[in-house]
């Protein structure tokens, strides 16, 4: 009863945010988001933010960093609000004047040439949902992988975001040959990979200087299908502070000259140092009030732990 009420309550607001004006919606989605900086999720994002910048930054601009990182995760809420509710012209419309696509696309175009469909992998950082939803307007077929449990009301809520512009989501826990399938056809698969999901095989890598559990899975589906990981964001630059802007990398692939495991560490190092360096650039506008770095209680210091159940990934 508590799950179907919370799932009724949690849709109605998103309901009614959706609704407002992404702007307005932002704005009234402040004070939650500021409240929510005070508590554990604020605790855990100041935390994480001393690991990955200090001594780099001073106490107060981690303090300030941390309270656009909520200020983003507002604005965020309010625009998924906004995709989930507007009608098919309405949203159009807004990701025309919003999203802007780079000439790095061609990035994308070049790997997708080669018929083995192409891995966008991506991190939350900016509003990474957009990327999806943007490239569906522009031609890009194919479907992303995320989390989608019956009981999770927000995770339901999400998925049911996606269709409604003409995303597909396939769950993290799917056959491997679903998501194989999808890069056989020649479409993208996309994945939001830069943070720790201890239910799906993890590799320990650095990431800011520190071990963190880094999800296998791009790399075994690179080996799998022979596709390219295309690195892709999605964030507002100094340039142009309201309208996001989508950018792609160069491909990386999988060394076939290297041994497996180290091919599989090689690949996603290089990931983990992509990821790294545009957070680096835009500190504010990533995630992290969400875990990374598995730490002991009261210690910023990971846990060595040497060895992760692996399963659910492609061989």
């Amino acid at each position: 009863m508590r799950r179907a009420m919370r799932a009724r309550i949690f849709a109605r607001i998103a309901g009614l945010l959706g609704m407002l004006p992404p702007k307005l919606a932002s704005t009234l989605m402040g004070p939650p988001a500021y409240l929510a900086s005070l508590g554990s999720t604020g605790k855990l994002a100041t935390k994480n933010l001393e690991l990955a910048f200090q001594p780099t930054l001073s106490p107060e601009a981690i303090r300030k960093c941390q309270r656009a990182v909520f200020q983003n995760a507002a604005r965020v809420t309010a625009e998924a609000a906004f995709l989930s509710q507007a009608k098919q012209g309405r949203r159009r419309e807004w990701l025309a004047q919003n999203v802007h696509v780079d000439d790095s696309i061609e990035h994308l175009h070049t790997a997708l040439k080669q018929g083995r469909g192409a891995i966008l992998a991506t991190a939350h950082l900016g509003n990474w949902e957009l990327v999806a939803a943007a490239l569906t307007d522009h031609g890009v077929q194919g479907a992303v992988v995320g989390k989608f449990k019956e009981r999770d009301p927000s995770a339901s809520w999400v998925v049911r975001m996606r269709e409604r512009n003409g995303v597909r989501t396939l769950a993290q826990d799917s056959n491997p040959k679903e998501l194989l399938r999808v890069l056989k056809d020649g479409q993208s698969l996309g994945l939001v990979c830069d943070l720790e999901v201890k239910r799906l095989d993890g590799e320990f890598l650095p990431f800011f200087g520190e071990q963190a559990l880094t999800m296998t899975a791009p790399a075994a589906l690179a080996r799998a299908s022979k596709a390219s990981i295309v690195p892709v964001r999605c964030i507002r630059t100094p340039d142009c502070p309201e309208r996001y802007t989508i950018l792609f990398e160069a491909p990386l692939c999988w060394d076939s000259t290297l041994p497996r495991p180290e091919a599989r560490t090689h690949l996603l190092s290089n990931l983990n140092e992509t990821f790294e360096r545009w957070i680096r650039e835009t500190p504010e506008q990533w995630a992290w009030y969400q875990p990374r770095w598995r730490a002991r209680p009261g210690s910023h210091h990971p846990v060595p732990i040497t060895e992760h159940k692996r399963r659910n990934q492609p061989d």
